[in-house]
């Protein structure tokens, strides 16, 4: 697990911090100590798992990022409405935890299969590829798509 950021007090983000062990978890707050031994990108890029706290608005940008680099993202705001969450089942790519149980995240992570991870994986780049790289062309699909389910559904009464 790797999380690297800006920790404001009394944030989620400090509760991650805790949970560094230098070793299968990287989670430091910028402007640290600790946080001068680490790159980000390369953080990220050796990741499996990267947690996505809540930012300073109503989505996070570290998802986004978890997403590009290819790290599992590990969501712990439960306020947060994932993209494109009418048509992806994020169980299957992601990892969702309540704040209350960001203590347990190393034992719940640690309890993930490898062929679980590798699926997750899988199905983590294909969501890339199908989603995120093009987002107009996306959100132009969905839209067609609620289109053609209206039109269906209106020549039927």
């Amino acid at each position: 697990l790797s999380f690297m950021g800006v920790c404001q007090p009394k944030s989620l983000r400090r509760a991650l911090a805790t949970l560094h062990n230098g070793k299968d978890i990287i989670a430091v707050c910028t402007g640290t100590r600790e946080a001068k031994h680490y790159d980000y990108k390369t953080l990220m890029l050796s990741s499996v798992f990267s947690a996505a706290p809540a930012g300073n608005g109503l989505h996070s940008y570290r998802l986004a990022e978890s997403i590009f680099l290819g790290a599992i993202p590990v969501i712990v705001d439960p306020k947060l409405i994932l993209p494109f969450c009418q048509v992806l089942d994020w169980r299957e790519f992601s990892v969702r935890v309540h704040p209350d149980r960001i203590r347990d995240l190393p034992q719940l992570l640690r309890a993930i299969p490898p062929q679980r991870i590798e699926s997750m994986k899988r199905r983590l780049l294909e969501v890339k590829r199908k989603y995120f790289l093009y987002p107009f062309a996306t959100a132009l699909s969905l839209i067609e798509m609620r289109i053609r389910a209206g039109l269906a559904a209106s020549s039927s009464k």
